[in-house]
């Protein structure tokens, strides 16, 4: 494998790993932010012997415990919910009960929403939803969006970002220095509204 394959495999993973960028999900984990309907978490009890599992806090605010029943969650913090679960399994049903609780993703709030519009060479045409709590810089969020075509000019890749007042600044993006020698230093975070447009090679070879 040549070091360009490499470094497109790294970025590759760095998405998968973190999760899309364009979900609607987000898992940058906050010990003090109250868990709200539609978050996901990893639970399990170490006494039980059994594998981790996904608990999810449903419409009503509660998670359901496994050989328990649901329990109220939203509203709490990891660590009150860890704690009242313990409370709950040892009062019903452990002498004692290790919890293992952690947060496998938030649900991403509307203020936390943003779209960019990607145009031209790219595989996945139109906005595309990103997550304004984090950075999303360019790279990461077009292969998230399935990539480049082969005809892409990825020296000069474009974004127009307009500001308040209607005034427009264009930025250009050496993306084959980003995604094929691994120059991560010049990607470019990306912001709510931006246009990204790449254009086609003007030689295919």
């Amino acid at each position: 494998m040549n070091a360009r394959a490499i470094i497109q495999l790294a970025l590759a993973t760095v998405v998968l790993l973190s999760g899309s960028l364009v979900s609607p999900l987000r898992a940058e984990v906050r010990p003090d932010r109250p868990l709200a309907v539609g978050d996901r978490l990893r639970y399990r009890v170490t006494e039980d012997g059994e594998p981790t599992v996904e608990l999810v806090v449903g419409n009503t605010g509660a998670v359901e415990l496994p050989f328990y029943g649901p329990l109220d969650a939203a509203g709490l913090t990891i660590p009150e919910l860890r704690a009242s679960i313990k409370t709950a399994l040892e009062t019903e049903l452990y002498v004692t009960a290790t919890v293992n609780l952690t947060v496998a993703e938030y649900r991403m709030d509307d203020l936390s929403r943003g779209r960019v519009h990607l145009s031209g060479q790219v595989r996945q045409v139109g906005p595309v939803e990103i997550d304004l709590s984090r950075e999303n810089f360019l790279g990461r969020v077009l292969l998230a969006a399935g990539g480049l075509t082969d005809f892409a000019d990825k020296r000069n890749v474009r974004i127009v970002r307009q500001h308040e007042g209607g005034e427009t600044r264009t930025i250009t993006v050496d993306l084959r220095a980003v995604l094929d020698q691994g120059r991560l230093e010049q990607d470019v975070a990306l912001q709510d509204g931006d246009f990204v447009i790449v254009g086609e090679k003007l030689i295919n070879w």
